[in-house]
């Protein structure tokens, strides 16, 4: 029994008002965290839808630049005078801009060491779609896709190498007018005739006066782009070439260098002159290496001592003693251990008025066997040689060097029949400058 204040009971009562007004509070919370929580998702569900659209928005601009740069080549190739492309794409900006990009054709130790020339040089403009931080170019013939500071590759450029045939189309885009934003349609029309670069009989190089002729020789041909688009150039030509790739970040560009074949078919030699292989496959490159030395003395080449050097080091050494046998020795100039000896493998022939050797380095006739000098183990004398060319590619320059005292070899009348598997070379240029008039509407 409580006497004088308030009980237990009293102090723990809830009256019918408190809970009404808990009750109440409860509702409101919870509709509170119901619409926050719907409102959050219909923002979230904004986003994805309004991301969804614009994904399929740069996936239609994809399509058309793509159709739009077969139509322009087209155009640009004379097969039709005006193309159009009709435009789906809503959400962002098409835009003609030129001059944004440059492609550079250099041709590099043409005439000597440290020698450059350049070929050409080619402004580029582009067609662009952008929406958000995406944008789609048509730029040099190929699309680019670049976001993020990244650039990768919707459709290949007009840059075509196969077989060390280099052919470039080169494709530049001018602006027919200042239309930009949202448009109906992309039109091209040709603006004149192709502009020939290479081969022109008409243009020769800045350092002498050899004309723009094929085949292409000596050398190095250099291709470097410069363009915002130049990491998709980059892994284009890393993947297309077989070339020497390299960029720069700073300024932006891709360059591809291209090796000249070198000696190939039937080739003079000379006392002194290097024989040249360029961009020798790294696999088994040599076909063939058949040389036929004539004698520079009615004694003939019974005593011969012929050589081919690397570097001023023996590599490949003919030797015959007093016979028409004839010894070959294949060493690695840069590997003192890889020696090998192929014994009495050719013959001198004796024709009466002189004498003639021919020896095929490249055969792969059992009876002509090499043995490694160290080890004893045999090989074919053309699988040998081979390795010597793997060993040092991709570029060899096999000098002749007939040695003082020998009976010398008749070196004008002499040649040799070379053939190789390159890679990374060209040997033919066809090289084209097309403006094309680019029309939003």
């Amino acid at each position: 029994m409580a006497t004088g204040g308030i009980s237990e009971e009293e102090r723990n009562y809830t009256g019918p008002d408190d809970r009404s007004q808990s009750e109440i509070i409860g509702f409101v919370l919870i509709l509170g965290f119901t619409m926050i929580a719907a409102t959050a998702m219909l923002f979230v569900g904004l986003n994805v839808v309004d991301g969804h659209e614009q994904t399929v928005e740069i996936g239609a601009a994809e399509n058309e630049l793509a159709l739009f740069g077969s139509k322009v080549s087209e155009v640009a190739l004379g097969d039709s005078s005006v193309q159009s492309v009709s435009t789906e794409s809503k959400g962002g900006s098409y835009e003609v801009t030129e001059s944004t990009g440059t492609m550079e054709i250099k041709h590099i130790n043409r005439t000597g060491a440290g020698t450059e020339e350049t070929i050409h040089e080619f402004e580029m403009g582009e067609v662009t779609y952008e929406d958000g931080g995406t944008k789609i170019a048509y730029q040099g013939g190929g699309v680019w896709r670049h976001e993020d500071g990244h650039t990768t590759m919707v459709s290949p450029p007009e840059f075509h190498y196969r077989y060390g045939t280099l052919t470039l189309p080169v494709v530049n885009v001018t602006r027919d007018n200042h239309v930009s934003g949202q448009v109906r349609s992309i039109t091209a029309r040709q603006t004149g005739e192709t502009n020939r670069i290479y081969p022109n009989s008409s243009r020769t190089y800045e350092n002498d006066d050899t004309k723009y002729e094929n085949p292409i020789e000596n050398g190095t041909v250099e291709i470097t782009v410069e363009s915002e688009y130049y990491q998709g150039w980059k892994a284009y030509f890393e993947e297309r070439t077989g070339g020497n790739v390299s960029y720069d970040d700073e300024a932006g560009t891709a360059t591809v260098e291209l090796l000249t074949l070198g000696d190939h078919g039937h080739t003079e030699i000379e006392d002194g002159e290097p024989i040249i292989i360029r961009a020798a496959e790294e696999e088994e490159p040599m076909n063939d290496f058949n040389l036929t030395l004539y004698s520079d003395d009615p004694s003939g080449l019974n005593n011969l001592d012929w050589a081919l050097e690397i570097d001023g080091r023996e590599a490949v050494h003919l030797h015959a003693q007093g016979s028409g046998d004839v010894d070959v020795t294949i060493t690695d100039p840069d590997d003192e251990d890889w020696e090998w000896e192929a014994i009495d493998v050719f013959e001198v022939e004796d024709t009466g008025d002189s004498h003639t050797l021919h020896a095929n380095l490249s055969t792969l006739d059992g009876d002509k066997n090499a043995t490694h000098v160290e080890s004893g183990e045999e090989k074919e004398l053309g699988i040998v040689f081979d390795e010597l060319i793997e060993r040092q590619r991709p570029n060899v320059d096999l000098t002749v060097e007939d040695k003082d005292g020998a009976q010398r070899v008749n070196h004008d009348e002499s040649s040799l029949y070379i053939d190789y598997e390159g890679v990374g070379f060209v040997t033919y240029l066809q090289i084209t400058e097309n403006e094309v008039k680019v029309r939003l509407n």
